[in-house]
């Protein structure tokens, strides 16, 4: 027998039990592709600084434009509410989806930033953060 074909034999001998041992074909071996990530829906309570409105509207609107432009938000609907507290102070109140929970985690620079001058645009409430946020569900009230 020649030099190559006995290693070809030997190759063959040694791998024989390795591919024996995985029942599937080299076709079904391939990874899965990932999950695709879940969407979250939030809703972010801000309460702003006196004097802060027009800055704060400016900054939101701001927010919005990047986070579409960077595909990180849904085609979801997008809220912006103002409220007068019981004290006579400014809220507002957005309601957004993101296109995965881990993105505000791990938000780009851009949007770092927004969100830097945004939290200059708020102020702590008694008991209250300057800016809330909370996960919430979308329910379909006409169905």
């Amino acid at each position: 027998m020649k030099p190559i074909a006995r290693l070809f034999c030997l190759f063959a001998a040694l791998a024989a039990p390795v591919l024996a041992a995985d029942p599937q074909p080299p076709a079904a071996r391939t990874t899965a592709a990932p999950a695709a990530p879940a969407p979250e829906t939030v809703l972010v309570t801000y309460h702003i600084a006196p004097g802060r409105e027009a800055a704060f509207l400016q900054a939101v609107k701001a927010q919005w434009s990047t986070l579409q432009k960077l595909r990180l938000v849904t085609g979801a609907p997008h809220t912006l509410v103002r409220a007068k507290e019981a004290s006579g102070e400014t809220s507002f109140v957005e309601v957004l989806t993101w296109v995965s929970a881990s993105i505000p985690d791990h938000a780009p620079a851009a949007v770092l930033a927004i969100w830097d001058e945004l939290g200059k645009l708020c102020q702590a409430r008694a008991g209250r953060g300057a800016i809330e946020i909370t996960e919430v569900e979308p329910v379909d009230a006409n169905g």
